[in-house]
């Protein structure tokens, strides 16, 4: 009975299990079904999630940032996010970016951040590798930083150089409409116009401070050091200047500008940079001037209307700027400041870095052209180019139907124009525009091309221009550079007309297969910066003698590292040595030399010299080395049997050098810079081995032939000795059967005489 309970007990609850597992699988096929069913419905469950994830990822980035906006980035890969997400221009607006580590973004496929207007702190730390060449345009680690946008406290390095139009490209920022403050860039940029070390384009209300470069700057059309075309202000705390600020108001004048807020600042920065260009190019900016669509390359103002002029008329001012970086262009427009100054003003700016045109007009200490104000500015520098070359400016321009004019007071040069075609002068090359209380210093030129005018433009003697009140101090001493391989070897400072000895010049380092002399071997009464370069020259591997052969064959040539205008002297001495020990021209008395080794029990060479042929004094240039080679061309080419001894000038002992042959010529070492040559003709002793080796074979034959005689001699009278016996013997046993008779017997010696006369 309790079997049976059990047994429906265990029936119900297998029941139960089934029924669960029927509705467990009824379930999950409602659930499943319509998601495969329903095309539509799944689509809309997907999107959902989609929905939901891109709120929790755009949720994730705001938790990224702190209650004020801040976002705080350290590594490459944050900034890499930061840069995609500025390609919407309101992403970054009301946000700081702070950077809390150097990163680099080497091997990177890196792309400038679009636009940003937000604030990135930099911290004082670097983004290194930046490295962009893709065809893109505005292009800098920024290409477009917005009216809001800021930019500070950051240092950069890389090298901007992107493909395609490259008409915007900075090194922070391709084009600049906010503020870039306390930042470096080190490294080069390059492109075709607009091109600077910070900003291409500094916008109107662009402005820039305390912002330094180093590094190279290439572009064709408006390259400058800071901004290669700038609408608004460059400024800095420490040195406290402004550059190009725009003006609606035509009528407004320089002169009218307060500049009450600039009374406690000196200088912009000293620019340490290269700056290369093609046209209008500029160690601090390239372009102060209205671009205009019909003339983008020189501004040709003069076709403007005067009306349309005042439409656009922009007020460029640049105070209290310096530069100290070269600055070279292929064409026209080149200043050590400002390439091109259509408008406005420059005032207390210095320019030392050395400017040239390679093959254009218009070079300036201060400006190329000017056709506004330049005044109280000082320059200090090498200029070189063709036509309109001045201390201040290339030249200024004359008041025409625009209104365009220039104005040149107060300013001070002392430069060298070393090269120039036509119209240079200590202060500007042409005499266009006005021109008042301008001073040089110069043994050579003149103020304005040939003529200077007192009370405008006059010389003045060095000792007068220390006394003049505010006057630089990189005007109070000359500076001498000695410069190897474009790196600044020392620096050594003068007076005014003091000469320095040998000893300031230091040791040019070696460079393999050049040798290096300095360009300037005299620094006597010096009344400029010099720089003293180290030119390198590959070594002269062979000097060849003046003298030749019959068939115009040079006789000598000398291997070794000489320089230009090294020479090497061989003189032929009428006077042949005695002292080479030769012997007769006949054969018994060679020899009698050549086997008087026997006497002295030494080993015999394979020749005799014979007689000496020519001899030679040879005096070599210095180049440093102990040894040279010379290589040597015998009478008609001659060179098989001939010996060279070579001793030092002065010595007794000639000395037997090892030849080798080169073509046509012997080869052989020198030593010292003066030595002898003696060239011996020498005879082969082979020949004498050879008649010694042929008699000594000779005597062999015969003493073999002798002996091979005697030998068969000797075997003929034994072998008769034997036959004699055995005859003898026979006799014997006849003898003893038969009587012999007194005519029949004979005595031995006579039957072996008769036997062999038998035989």
């Amino acid at each position: 009975m309790i079997k049976v309970k059990e047994k429906k007990m265990k029936n119900k609850i297998i029941s139960c299990l089934l029924v669960l597992f029927i509705l467990s699988l009824s379930l999950m096929t409602q659930l499943v079904v319509p998601a495969y069913a329903d095309p539509k419905a799944g689509e809309e469950t997907a999107s959902a999630d989609d929905s939901k994830d891109q709120a929790d990822e755009t949720e994730a980035q705001e938790l990224k940032a702190e209650e004020d906006g801040t976002v705080v980035i350290s590594t490459t890969e944050e900034f890499l996010e930061v840069a995609q997400a500025c390609s919407l221009d309101t992403w970054s607006q009301g946000k700081t970016i702070v950077l809390d580590a150097d990163i680099s973004l080497e091997n990177t496929e890196y792309l400038p951040i679009p636009t940003f207007g937000g604030t990135f702190d930099g911290k004082g730390y670097t983004i290194s590798g930046l490295t962009i060449t893709n065809s893109v345009t505005p292009a800098g680690l920024f290409g477009v930083l917005q009216e809001t946008g800021v930019v500070k406290n950051l240092n950069v390095s890389g090298d901007v150089s992107p493909s395609g139009d490259a008409d915007v490209v900075g090194g922070i920022a391709g084009e600049n409409n906010g503020t870039i403050e306390n930042c470096t860039y080190t490294g080069s940029v390059s492109g075709k116009q607009n091109t600077g070390g910070i900003a291409g384009i500094n916008g109107t209300t662009g402005n820039i401070k305390k912002c330094n470069v180093s590094g190279t700057i290439s572009g064709e059309n408006m390259t400058g050091g800071i901004a290669g075309y700038n609408l608004g202000e460059i400024a800095s705390s420490q040195n406290d200047s402004y550059v190009n600020i725009e003006s609606v108001d035509p009528s407004l004048s320089p002169e009218d500008i307060n500049l009450d807020f600039l009374t406690d600042v000196s200088k912009l920065y000293s620019l340490d940079t290269s700056i290369n260009g093609d046209i209008n190019v500029g160690g601090i900016v390239g372009t102060m001037a209205i671009e205009y669509e019909l003339d983008p390359e020189d501004d040709d103002t003069s076709s403007v209307s005067g009306r349309n002029r005042r439409e656009f008329e922009l007020k460029a001012i640049l105070i209290k700027c310096c530069n100290t970086g070269k600055v070279s262009a292929k064409r026209n427009y080149t200043g050590s400041v400002c390439g091109h100054m259509d408008l406005g003003l420059i005032s207390e700016c210095e320019g030392y870095g050395d400017t040239e045109s390679e093959n254009g007009d218009y070079v300036g200490g201060i400006a190329g052209v000017a056709s506004g104000i330049v005044r109280n500015s000082y320059a200090k520098c090498t200029l070189k180019g063709k036509n309109y070359i001045g201390g201040i400016v290339g030249t200024g321009v004359t008041a025409d139907k625009t209104g365009s004019s220039s104005s040149v007071t107060g300013c001070y040069a002392q430069v060298d124009i070393p090269e120039y075609e036509q119209y240079a002068g200590g202060i500007s090359g042409a005499e266009a525009g006005e021109f008042a209380d301008n001073y040089y210093v110069s043994d050579d030129l003149a103020a304005i091309n040939r003529m200077s005018y007192s009370g405008k433009a006059e010389p003045i003697e060095y000792s007068k221009l220390l006394e003049v009140e505010g006057l630089p101090e990189e005007f109070k001493q000359l500076t001498v550079q000695f410069v190897a391989e474009n790196e600044t070897l020392k620096t050594v400072t003068c007076n005014y007309g003091e000469s320095l000895d040998d000893s300031v010049y230091p040791e040019i380092p070696q460079r393999k297969g050049y040798y290096a002399k300095w360009d300037i071997t005299e620094l006597t009464d010096l009344r400029f910066d010099t720089v003293v370069t180290a030119v390198y020259s590959q070594y002269t591997t062979a000097l060849e003698d003046s003298k030749v052969r019959d068939d115009g064959r040079t006789i000598f040539y000398v291997e070794g590292q000489f320089g230009d205008g090294d020479e090497a002297d061989f003189e032929e001495q009428s006077q042949i040595s005695s002292d080479i020990a030769v012997v007769s021209t006949d054969v018994s008395g060679a020899l009698e030399s050549y086997f008087s080794f026997l006497d002295d029990a030494s080993m015999p060479s394979d020749t005799i010299s014979r007689e000496v042929v020519e001899q030679w004094k040879v005096t070599l240039p210095d180049d440093g080395l102990s040894e040279h080679t010379v290589r040597y061309l015998a009478p008609k080419g001659k060179k098989d049997n001939l010996d060279v001894y070579v001793r030092q000038d002065g010595d007794v002992k000639w000395e037997k050098v090892e030849t080798e042959e080169v073509g046509s010529y012997l080869s052989f070492p020198v030593s010292g810079t003066i030595s002898e040559i003696a060239i011996v003709s020498t005879l082969p002793m082979q020949w004498a081995w050879a008649i010694v080796i042929a008699l000594l074979l000779l005597v062999l034959f015969l003493l073999i032939r002798m002996v091979r005689k005697k030998i068969l001699r000797h075997r003929a009278r034994k072998a008769l000795e034997m036959e004699v016996e055995e005859m003898e013997e026979a006799d014997e046993e006849e003898s003893e059967t038969v009587e012999p008779n007194s005519e029949t017997e004979m005595n031995s010696e006579e039957s072996c005489t008769y036997y062999y006369t038998r035989k």
